[in-house]
């Protein structure tokens, strides 16, 4: 497994990669301290859960459509 970190705007992401299959784990550095989590595959992307607050959805939502895969 490797693991890699992408710094964003506000959080930043940790992507674990198990080869196959791909785990990205956004970390919102808001005042929760919440996490959210997407799940890739060589063609499609599954996303687990989004953001609590708005101000961390803008960085998301362009980490994800910069994934350049079927969202499902």
């Amino acid at each position: 497994m490797k693991v890699s970190k992408i710094d964003l705007k506000k959080g930043f992401i940790e992507v674990y990669d198990f080869g196959d299959i791909k785990l990205h784990a956004y970390q919102t550095n808001d005042l929760m301290y919440d996490e959210c989590f997407i799940l890739e595959n060589d063609k499609n992307v599954l996303l687990i859960e989004f953001p609590a607050f708005h101000s961390n959805l803008g960085e998301f939502e362009e980490y994800v459509k910069g994934l350049n895969k079927n969202i499902v």
